[in-house]
């Protein structure tokens, strides 16, 4: 039974992990300019850029993905070796 307080607090870490990963990305998302500066394009393109906002949130995305992968493992590392030991 103990293990499995284990794993719990795994999966609580895991979905705190996400949850401050959200707000920060609202946050930056809310905070940052909506537009590039007067002399840049705004979009995807040759010589374009994304607005700060939205940069924000591309980079909350390849986090938030690149995070689903190694939160997974460790979760499943932890879940294995819970049940091995009972």
């Amino acid at each position: 039974m103990k293990r499995r307080g284990a794993l719990a607090r795994w999966l609580i870490g895991v979905g705190t992990l996400y949850a401050v990963l959200a707000v920060v990305t609202t946050v930056a998302y809310l905070s940052a300019p909506k537009t590039n500066e007067p002399d840049g394009c705004d979009g995807i393109g040759f010589g374009c850029t994304l607005p700060p906002n939205e940069t924000a949130v591309v980079v909350g995305a390849v986090v938030g993905l690149a995070l689903l992968p190694v939160c997974a493992i460790a979760v499943l590392i932890v879940a294995f070796r819970a049940s091995r030991k009972g």
